[in-house]
């Protein structure tokens, strides 16, 4: 599926100091996909490991087994790299949306119930748990990174407001917009409570449980 992620990514360069730790990655490791798969693997794997400070132009080159100059062959600065990387987390996401929506075989609320299922569950996985927050940071000290963001959750937050429309489609677009905003914001804010190794994981299934009725109640019964 081509996701309509927007093209236009950009956020000011960040002067990062390269982390001192050893890699616990091989360099140029064997690698299915092309040489700009590879980069981004290597940088998301970075960011879940390390932290954003560790993703740099050089870091990324290095743990890709390639040359600063041929890193920037193939993007041409940190902008486009982490805007590619954000691509290519988002998009698998929505991949797994659209297989959802199809396995429900047209009933909407069932879609959604699974969609939901779905981002509730992932949120206990360590490149979740990992990846977003530092997203958050960067956004917090970074107004072209927050756009970036903004853009990334509008494309998230558009494929919500899709299933919420095939289950109220008499709805206002602000409405079902408010809707899907506040999926985003009440299962997001979760992560830092009921994620990857985190204090609380012991209630990840009472919690989705009750966010499931919520959400599921709110769509159902909202003016």
């Amino acid at each position: 599926m081509n996701s309509n992620l927007p093209s236009n990514y950009s956020t000011s360069a960040l002067i990062l100091t390269i982390t001192s730790k050893p890699p616990n990655r091989q360099k140029a490791k064997p690698f299915a996909g092309s040489r700009k798969d590879q980069i981004i693997d290597v940088a998301r794997e970075l960011m879940i490991d390390e932290g954003l400070s560790a993703v740099t132009m050089r870091r990324v080159a290095r743990e890709s087994g390639i040359s600063p100059g041929n890193l920037h062959y193939h993007f041409s600065n940190y902008e486009l790299m982490l805007g590619a990387l954000l691509d290519a987390v988002l998009e698998p996401y929505l991949i797994k949306f659209e297989t959802l929506k199809a396995e429900s075989q047209g009933n909407p609320v069932t879609a959604l119930t699974a969609v939901l299922e779905y981002i509730l569950d992932d949120l206990a996985s360590k490149k979740t748990t990992m990846f977003f927050p530092e997203l958050w940071v960067l956004a917090n000290r970074d107004d072209k990174a927050e756009q970036q963001m903004g853009k990334l959750y509008d494309t998230y937050m558009g494929a919500l407001i899709g299933l919420i429309n095939d289950i109220r489609p008499d709805l206002s677009k602000k409405r079902t917009k408010e809707i899907a905003l506040y999926i985003c914001a009440s299962i997001e804010g979760q992560t830092v409570f009921i994620g990857y190794e985190t204090t609380h994981k012991q209630y990840r299934k009472a919690l989705k449980k009750i966010t499931l009725t919520t959400i599921m109640k709110l769509v159902m019964e909202t003016d």
